[in-house]
């Protein structure tokens, strides 16, 4: 399994709700399942309209289709963090070629691998907006104001217009869809809540518990800071507005590590490791983005002369393979150093390529 994916909380969708809610206080998410198959993913921001029995109530009825992606594409960071900026979600689940689930994939995750793309970024570029709300007004009220507001998962909570905290879709979820759940002596207590009579002070996440940035502070910082989610930003005690991760995602442009390979080097051609090595991602970097560069080396004693090499060339992009062996030329026989031999073959790999790349332009 690739390290950024995690096994994901699964349930069976005939579950009831009330068992996923209770879950749900320390798993920010469900992968819900059907004979073993991915059948949904159940998610805070999915309740903020349900106000039914949970006890009464299967997970598969409420749950959603979500995000998904194929375990191939999974371990590809900059497929990661295109299908992350795309989608307003927290989490992807990967799924193997038979639907069965494979784990999930964390936004959180994405993010601190892409920390040296924003190594000169600050929280104000990625700052956004957010909704508010005040401290008395009701639960039902606020879930009226969240849903209303575009795929926000977050209001601001004000009492007389000074800021006391954050109410959150998860603050929701755990605290009223449709039960208040505490655990006391090992026995679960279930306290109906009213939701035209509970206020939002009760359920918020209050101010204190906010980690709090500014403006000019380093984008690498507040992700740090804020465990690689969002953020709220102030001018001292005034909220200006939320850092938003997913804005990060949308603004980055991450390419995957050149996939290269290097096979037959022996101890004396070691020291020339790196150089090939840069050669090859000049390549891939200039005309293969995304492919692999495969090189095997094979040498020779020339008689009681210097080594001679010879060098077998495979370049995969796209979907296409070229491949390329050092060239019969006279005069590279008798005295044919490494570094030759590698420069012949990239050379011979990029006119391959190049004139395969013409040759399907004319086609379409």
């Amino acid at each position: 399994m690739d390290e950024m994916i995690r096994p994901a909380q699964t349930m069976e969708q005939g579950e009831m709700l009330s068992k996923a809610l209770r879950k749900m206080e320390d798993h920010e998410a469900i992968v819900v399942s059907k004979n073993g198959k991915y059948a949904g993913i159940l998610a805070s921001e999915m309740l903020l309209r349900f106000n039914a029995n949970a006890d009464n109530v299967k997970i598969g009825s409420v749950c959603k289709k979500g995000i998904v992606m194929q375990e191939k594409d999974a371990s590809k960071t900059s497929e990661l963090i295109r299908k992350f900026s795309s989608e307003n979600t927290h989490t992807i689940v990967v799924l193997d070629s038979k639907n069965r689930i494979v784990g999930i994939v964390r936004r959180a995750d994405v993010l601190r691998r892409a920390t040296d793309a924003l190594s000169k970024s600050t929280v104000s570029e990625f700052m956004e907006k957010i909704g508010s709300v005040e401290s008395s007004q009701t639960v039902e009220k606020a879930e009226g104001i969240m849903a209303k507001s575009q795929g926000a998962t977050e209001l601001a909570v004000l009492e007389k217009g000074k800021f006391v905290g954050v109410l959150t879709s998860r603050n929701l979820a755990v605290k009223i869809k449709p039960y208040l759940h505490k655990k006391m002596h090992r026995v679960e207590q279930h306290i109906k809540i009213d939701l035209e009579k509970e206020i939002v002070k009760n359920i918020l996440t209050p101010s204190f518990e906010i980690q709090r940035l500014s403006m000019n502070q380093s984008a690498i910082s507040a992700l740090e800071k804020t465990g690689f989610e969002d953020g709220f930003v102030f001018d001292g005690n005034r909220l200006l507005g939320k850092f938003s991760a997913s804005k990060i995602l949308g603004n980055l442009e991450f390419e995957e590590p050149a996939h290269i390979e290097l096979s037959g080097l022996g101890v004396e051609e070691a020291m020339f490791k790196e150089s090939i090595f840069e050669e090859c991602e000049s390549l891939i970097k200039k005309y293969g983005k995304g492919g692999a560069l495969h090189l095997r080396v094979k040498s020779a004693r020339k008689g009681k002369g210097k080594k001679i090499y010879e060098v077998h060339g495979r370049f995969e992009i796209d979907g296409k393979a070229y491949v390329c062996s050092t060239p019969e030329i006279k005069q590279h026989r008798e005295n044919w150093d490494l570094s030759m031999a590698v420069s012949e073959v990239l050379d011979e790999l990029k006119k391959s390529y190049l004139k395969g790349k013409g040759k399907r332009a004319q086609r379409d």
